[in-house]
């Protein structure tokens, strides 16, 4: 594809979810990578303009070419890291979940290098009005994976709506190897300052085990998550405490039913 003929594509009315628009991302990628014909590199602007419009456009719905949306948008980020964030961020909330995947992988990575740019383009999507609410039901692991004291100090400059809707992301309370209860610093931080809101309260316990997969011997697992939570009914933190209790009935009432389901299958 020649730069007029991408410059043309881009300049008209394209809907994102066309098959045509959704194989541009390869498309461009191949343009800058292939070893012979016409030269082309980020390093002239006007290709590296031409491909800002690619990723944006896409950063919504990129249909089956996320893994060349994303290849662009990280050679992009050496000429403008906190415009890359950005895209990054708004392909969070975007439809396709392999993208999302992609997306935060990319904040990551992002934020090796500037974790203040990754944190504000993520913090943009959270407090987005419209596509915000993902963070409410989606399951983002990666923000464990960034800073923690950036993404504290974000939460604390937001206040308790940014804690409402980061707190189904938080880590988890787990057990050391020598069975210590551990609560990670960015749970405790967001459960001691903003835990007796009753939002922040009920989506940090909504989000332990949101989107969790389960095989094999389900009911055990169940009861193995409630031993665990009784660890911390003397955790100094009352949100803690009250998280242990309702983990360990739903962890009751979880291995009850498949316990149940598993004896009502071995009859039939």
């Amino acid at each position: 594809m020649s730069r007029r003929a991408l410059g043309l594509f881009l300049a008209a009315p394209v809907e994102p979810g066309r098959h045509t628009f959704q194989s541009l991302p390869r498309r461009v990628y191949n343009c800058i990578s292939r070893p012979e014909g016409t030269a082309i590199s980020f390093e002239q602007s006007e290709i590296r303009a031409v491909a800002w419009k690619v990723v944006e456009k896409a950063a919504r719905n990129v249909g089956r070419e996320s893994f060349w949306w994303a290849k662009i948008l990280e050679s992009l980020a050496r000429y403008d890291l906190p415009r890359a964030a950005r895209v990054a961020a708004d392909g969070l909330i975007g439809e396709g979940i392999v993208q999302q995947e992609d997306a935060g992988k990319l904040l990551v990575q992002f934020a090796e290098n500037d974790p203040g740019a990754a944190m504000e383009a993520l913090g943009t999507a959270v407090m987005d009005e419209k596509g915000g609410w993902h963070f409410f039901v989606g399951r983002y692991d990666f923000i464990k994976r960034l800073p923690t004291r950036t993404v504290i100090n974000w939460i604390d400059a937001h206040g308790v709506e940014a804690a409402r809707r980061i707190a189904r992301q938080l880590p988890s309370p787990y057990l050391s190897p020598d069975g210590t209860p551990i609560v990670p610093p960015l749970t405790l931080h967001v459960l001691k300052k903003f835990g007796e809101d009753k939002r922040v309260f009920r989506e940090f316990v909504a989000g332990v085990h949101n989107l969790q997969m389960y095989m094999g011997d389900i009911a055990s697992q169940h009861e193995h998550e409630g031993e665990i939570a009784t660890k911390f009914l003397d955790y100094p933190l009352p949100q803690i405490q009250e998280w242990a209790r309702l983990e360990i009935l739903d962890a009751e009432a979880q291995a009850n039913f498949w316990r149940d389901w598993e004896a009502e299958r071995s009859i039939e």
